[in-house]
């Protein structure tokens, strides 16, 4: 289970729509659209990373070193890293780069590179902006997430590693008075098991609505629920519904094939794949990481 301190995908990734799309305005103000850390440094998750320089190396699982998968992650992490280039366009001085441009070992890392793991448990996870001791991306290449772009879900948690959150869980989202979001809780794929463990009440009146409960319970849910403590991320009332943070409708859905849908908008509406950082997006990395 991810840690709130370790952002998760666990079977899914980003997406967006049913919902009115925001219209482009200044960089100054489209900057304060994402859920992000702050640029002074001040947010409990993370900082931005030193220099706006990330250094990126590999560990491989178990003992021995397969060179495949050497070569695996350097192709996913250069195409996921080039989406965000591309749109960033000058912008920003951030850069990644791994640590060597063949076998990129985390060998010589003395604290200050991303490490980067993979595994075959469907597991995609990473840290929230830098931290000395919170600084490593968990990555499953072989599964396609329902069909999903490993590259695409790649670059989303290069958005993490950056220092965005999910924009889904930005608390003025879920609002009482005029929430923008709702989740269908019975469709998740662990809600059978949850309700067997738990009872039902419990899991419909606390861990369906309760991001910190659900977090300490291991339900998923606690990847969609507003953050309880947002530790001192940026928000404002605004919504990016073309993020690259967000999820979309049959993420972690219990029959995906069958049209379960997860997270919706609040009138319904299903959420799509977005497969490319938003504008908004790219505002925030920007005033995280100027030129």
């Amino acid at each position: 289970m991810a840690l709130r301190y370790f952002t998760a995908i666990g079977l899914f990734l980003s997406c967006a729509l049913a919902g009115p799309l925001s219209t482009a305005g200044e960089s100054n103000h489209l900057s304060g659209r994402a859920f992000a850390i702050n640029e002074d440094g001040s947010s409990t998750l993370g900082r931005p990373w030193p220099n706006a320089k990330i250094v990126w190396c590999f560990e491989p699982d178990g003992e021995s070193e397969d060179k495949d998968s050497y070569k695996e992650v350097l192709k996913i992490a250069k195409g996921g890293w080039k989406l965000w280039e591309k749109k960033l366009d000058g912008r920003s001085k951030l850069k990644f780069e791994p640590s060597d441009k063949k076998k990129p070992s985390c060998k010589k890392d003395h604290g200050t590179m991303l490490r980067i793991t993979f595994n075959n448990q469907g597991s995609t996870s990473s840290h929230t902006g830098f931290k000395a001791d919170a600084r490593n991306m968990k990555f499953d290449p072989g599964n396609k997430y329902g069909g999903r772009d490993p590259v695409v879900i790649f670059a989303h948690e290069l958005g993490h590693v950056f220092g965005l959150q999910h924009e889904h869980q930005k608390p003025s989202a879920w609002k009482k008075e005029l929430p923008l979001l709702k989740l269908n809780c019975e469709n998740m794929l662990d809600y059978e098991a949850s309700v067997r463990k738990f009872g039902a009440y419990y899991v419909d009146n606390t861990l369906c609505t309760d991001e910190d409960k659900a977090n300490r319970n291991r339900f998923s849910a606690h990847n969609f629920l507003p953050l309880t403590f947002p530790m001192g991320l940026v928000e404002d009332d605004s919504f990016d519904w073309d993020s690259i943070m967000m999820y979309d409708s049959l993420a972690l859905s219990k029959d995906p094939h069958g049209g379960k849908l997860v997270l919706v908008a609040a009138n319904g509406g299903k959420l799509k794949i977005n497969n490319e950082p938003s504008k908004q997006d790219v505002a925030a990395v920007a005033k995280l990481y100027p030129k």
